[in-house]
């Protein structure tokens, strides 16, 4: 059985998703507490213009 699911901004909004990264990035390391993680990891790649490229 096929379903179709459509995206827009108001459902990404109402998701309770973080608009800022940050808040992204911290939640993501507290869930991994959450789960009982003894040790969480956040690897990220540097381009070259000296911004984070690849998280």
């Amino acid at each position: 059985m096929k379903n179709k699911a459509t995206i827009n901004n108001s459902s990404i909004e109402s998701a309770g998703i973080p608009k800022d990264y940050k808040e992204s990035i911290a939640e993501y390391i507290w869930n991994g507490f959450d789960a009982n993680a003894t040790t969480v990891e956040v690897n990220f790649n540097y381009n070259d213009i000296n911004s984070i490229e690849e998280l």
